[in-house]
């Protein structure tokens, strides 16, 4: 289901385009100190993060999250470049929505 999210919500700059990142409603997950398991029911698919991808996914907490929401919650607690960690949480929101674990919003700023 494609959902509509008003323009006030998607918090993501990434160039000239707003993104928005929500967890698909057909996912299980069990969340671990140091990991995550997490089932995609609809493509029978089991995928296990280690502890930088369990903190950004627990981040997302099922609402609708922008890149740089991500990259201050994720970097509270760590000592690490926020530039560096901003690319690195984009390309694994990236990959997440590729293995359609989340819905990935991009609306283009003209």
């Amino acid at each position: 289901m494609i959902s509509i999210r008003k323009i006030e919500n998607l918090r993501l700059r990434e160039g000239r385009v707003l993104v928005s990142v929500k967890k698909h409603a057909y996912l299980l997950e069990s969340i671990f100190p140091e990991e995550a398991v997490i089932i995609n029911i609809k493509k029978r698919t089991v995928y296990l993060f280690n502890s930088s991808a369990t903190k950004i996914w627990t981040i997302l907490d099922n609402k609708p999250r922008g890149l740089d929401y991500i990259t201050n919650k994720f970097c509270k607690d760590i000592k690490v470049d926020k530039i560096k960690a901003k690319r690195s949480i984009l390309k694994f929101i990236r990959q997440l929505s590729k293995r359609e674990l989340i819905d990935e919003k991009r609306i283009a700023l003209n």
